[in-house]
């Protein structure tokens, strides 16, 4: 009952973050990231409202309002958006060639919350004795980010680089105002987010190309993490009897690994094959030419590709592991993985023009919603 309810959670927000995170993302682009941060931190504000609500009154209010919170994270983006709208703004703070490093940064936030978040929730419930301070204090760090964005973390996006999004959104409006009703219907229009990854015209051929293999490698790799999660807790329970100390040890230092690879392994990794080669060529007096803003180069495909083959090779040891050990070792190595996914967001972001970034990063939400649906189905 508890994976075919966690299922329903996962498919409600995952359907409604498809069709909203491209909106947001393509909103960011035309009127500022602040705001549309703000509103999709709002959608977990009212998740951990109605959840506490549900803990603490379960006779009036059923766990099953719990899908109703799933659905006010959806509707609003979930975190997919939230992380479509700050790899945006991180796009506008940095240059091409750093990027991949300050996605890291931001990854490595992510998992950090993520290592330490079941300390900080044991600690507090063997302090107070009760659960409802995990739910609360989730709720308090919800409200005090949103109002940290709201009033002091400045505005990325220039004014003149909205109006510019602005207008071009409005030629589009006037084209498509010449589409027929049938074809407003289609279904196939909750996929017109994607057309930013499929730019038309022969001139295009190669770029479109690249954004594809991309988007589809960036697809898989998060699809099959969001399914496989779920999974893994229930298998090592079943399998090695984990109880939860166990688990939250396996997710806590495997998340504590990540975050070390993103915020130790990769900076090195720029620096090794990108800062260092230009600080030589200076001092052996060569011109160095200025680092292209577009496509992406060999220190992107190669860490990309250790990435991916590492996270075959985890999944690959999860199968064979015939102990508790070995899987948690699996999953050690699988966390080093982690430097592939900010540089492949870095590698899609320098096939777009700076006034697309947001609908681009939508797009790939709208593909992580999708596959938060399909992956754990299957």
């Amino acid at each position: 009952l508890s994976t075919k309810f966690v299922l329903y959670i996962s498919l409600i927000v995952g359907t409604c973050g498809a069709a909203a995170s491209p909106k947001i993302g393509s909103l960011s682009d035309r009127y500022g990231r602040r705001w549309l941060l703000c509103l999709t931190i709002l959608g977990g504000v009212l998740n951990e409202i109605i959840t506490i609500a549900c803990a603490s009154h379960p006779n009036t209010f059923h766990y099953r309002w719990l899908l109703l919170g799933a659905l006010c994270d959806g509707v609003c983006g979930s975190f997919i958006a939230a992380m479509a709208v700050t790899h945006s703004y991180a796009t506008d703070c940095t240059a091409p060639q750093d990027r991949g490093v300050a996605f890291g940064y931001i990854q490595a936030c992510l998992f950090g919350g993520i290592a330490v978040g079941p300390f900080i929730a044991a600690f507090l419930q063997r302090t107070t004795g009760t659960q409802m301070t995990v739910f609360y204090f989730a709720l308090v760090c919800h409200l005090g980010f949103m109002l940290f964005i709201a009033f002091i973390m400045p505005e990325s996006l220039s004014r003149k680089k909205q109006s510019r999004a602005q207008s071009t959104h409005e030629e589009f409006l006037d084209q498509a105002e010449e589409q027929t009703i049938l074809q407003r219907l289609n279904p196939l229009v909750l996929l017109e987010p994607l057309e930013v990854i499929y730019p038309r015209g022969q001139e295009y051929k190669l770029v479109r190309r690249n954004l594809v293999l991309l988007a589809i490698l960036s697809f898989t790799v998060f699809g099959v993490n969001m399914g496989a999660g779920p999974v893994m807790v229930f298998y090592s329970g079943y399998a090695f009897h984990w109880g939860d100390f166990e688990i939250q040890m396996f997710v806590g230092w495997t998340s504590a690994t990540r975050v070390f690879t993103l915020i130790a392994i990769l900076p090195l990794i720029n620096y090794i094959f990108r800062t260092l080669p230009i600080k030589w060529a200076r001092k052996r007096g060569e011109i160095v030419p200025k680092p292209t803003s577009t496509g992406s180069d060999n220190v992107d495909l190669y860490t990309i590709t250790a990435g991916f083959v590492i996270e075959v090779i985890q999944y690959i040891l999860f199968c064979l592991a015939s102990s508790g050990k070995l899987f948690f070792v699996a999953g050690i190595l699988g966390s080093c993985a982690g430097v592939g996914s900010p540089i492949l967001s870095s590698a899609l972001s320098k096939h777009v023009p700076q006034n697309k970034m947001g609908q681009l990063m939508g797009a790939i939400g709208l593909l992580h919603a999708l596959g938060r649906v399909i992956c754990p189905t299957v």
